[in-house]
């Protein structure tokens, strides 16, 4: 009985944690610019992070990565690149061309062949 008071003890002091934090974000969000100097300068941190994280996986990559040749990781870069900018800021293409184009050079090509 202890114990199962216990569970149900945590569980709501779990769930006032969350939703307290939640309603707290909706009264206070309201009076918020999202298009404030310190929402931009949060996302663009966000990005860089994002694409510092992204170029140390392509650049210095550990794992089944690391074997495929960098020339093969920079041609799928900026296939993708390419795409990104060519065809409206879809990222989801880029993302498709890049990955198809490193599969393709690894499976076509072989891993050694540069």
């Amino acid at each position: 009985m202890e114990k199962e008071l216990y569970a149900w003890t945590m569980l709501a002091v779990a769930a006032l944690a969350t939703y307290g934090w939640r309603y707290a974000a909706v009264l206070i969000g309201h009076r918020l610019n999202p298009n404030s100097p310190v929402f931009q300068w949060f996302g663009c941190v966000a990005y860089a992070i994002i694409g510092g994280l992204v170029a140390r996986t392509l650049i210095f990559p550990v794992g089944m990565l690391a074997e495929v040749p960098i020339a093969y990781r920079l041609i799928a870069i900026g296939s993708a690149y390419l795409v990104f900018y060519g065809f409206g800021k879809r990222l989801w293409l880029a993302i498709l061309v890049g990955v198809c184009t490193l599969l393709a050079l690894v499976n076509f090509l072989g891993e050694s062949s540069i």
